[in-house]
């Protein structure tokens, strides 16, 4: 009024131009029970071509802060994108009671889809991380991703793959644990193994989309009760969108002869809220592997709010982030389509 300012609020510009971009640009505020209460922010610029960043996070349980860089560029001609990155950082956990550097670097590959032939392509990526504490620890971590694809049909495919995730160095029984909790890899995430997979979509009724798959897969990693083993699983769920989705896999293991069973079920409360419960029992034990509640809220079309609690591994993730809504809107038109204004 005249010279005077009645209400000031507050304004905030993210670049939506590229993902690098965004994720340099957008603070982010969560719980998590390694971070406790946190609040992240992520300083990113080009230095040429490679990204450069700083990033620091303020915990109730855990204070971080690295410096960064980060690329990835196509080799030639060749259908591959190497991606390449180093940080050095310190890190505190109250939790473990540790303050340590870390060095970390790591290399990958990926591909495009690469045609063979009409009917069948293959997609695969690699990447390898490796840390050095100043504890002395170190560890390194493999990722493997293959997949050949033969569509017999437009809604039938059989696929073969290769999925790895391993922690060096290996041990007789588990990978000891790294000084840091933000790198822990559950050794019951740990997998090798060797898919073949029919799968089949098509609809019930008008609106009710269904998958069923059938498949089996070895698992080259050994564990406590057998050297390897193979197992069959059968598949099958429906999804009707904005309102329910329900999944249910039974995996029978013909080694050590038991079944499990793996769940996906959700339904959605309004329509700006969605409720999922994801659950792996093992019938042998018996016992749950997994079981998560999760719960997504869309806010002002803007903003997704994400509360995920873990109740076997007895974790808690918070997280409030930035979300593609279909809603958003531009109220003007612009040389810069990338804009968005949310909704008030």
């Amino acid at each position: 009024m005249g010279r005077y300012g009645i209400i000031t609020l507050p304004t905030l510009i993210v670049s939506l131009r590229s993902r690098k971009a965004t994720a340099g640009s957008f603070p982010s505020v969560g719980y998590t029970s390694i971070e406790g209460l946190y609040f992240a922010y992520r300083f990113a610029f080009f230095v040429g071509a490679p990204l450069a960043y700083f990033s620091a996070s303020l915990g109730t349980l855990a204070q971080r802060a690295e410096v960064g860089l980060e690329l990835e560029r196509p080799l030639g001609s060749l259908p591959l994108s190497l991606t390449a990155a180093g940080s050095a950082g310190w890190h505190h956990e109250s939790g473990l009671n540790i303050e340590t550097t870390r060095l970390q670097y790591k290399v990958g590959l990926e591909t495009s889809s690469i045609q063979f032939g009409p009917q069948t392509d293959w997609r695969a990526s690699w990447t390898w991380t490796d840390a050095t504490y100043g504890t002395g620890d170190r560890q390194g971590v493999l990722r493997l991703n293959s997949a050949v694809t033969h569509h017999l049909s437009p809604d039938a495919t059989l696929t073969l793959s290769r999925n790895v995730l391993r922690v060096y160095p290996p041990t007789l029984a588990t990978p000891p644990p790294p000084p840091l909790a933000l790198d822990f890899i559950n050794p019951e995430d740990l997998i090798d193994e060797l898919r073949l997979e029919y799968a089949k979509t098509g609809m019930r009724g008008d609106a009710i989309a269904t998958t069923f798959k059938i498949g089996a897969f070895y698992d080259y990693l050994p564990n406590t009760l057998s050297t390897n083993t193979t197992s069959v699983t059968v598949t099958y769920g429906e999804r009707l969108p904005n309102l329910y989705h329900w999944q249910f896999e039974p995996e029978y293991n013909l080694d050590k002869q038991f079944v499990t069973l793996i769940t996906d079920t959700g339904v959605a409360f309004g329509a700006d809220v969605y409720f999922t419960v994801q659950a792996k029992y093992e019938t042998a034990t018996p016992r749950f592997e997994d079981l998560d509640y999760i719960v997504t809220a869309q806010i002002r079309n803007c903003f997704e709010l994400s509360v995920k609690y873990r109740q076997v591994r007895q974790e808690l993730w918070i997280a409030l982030g930035i979300s593609p809504s279909p809603q958003w809107q531009t109220q003007y038109q612009s040389e810069r389509p990338n804009r968005v204004i949310c909704d008030s």
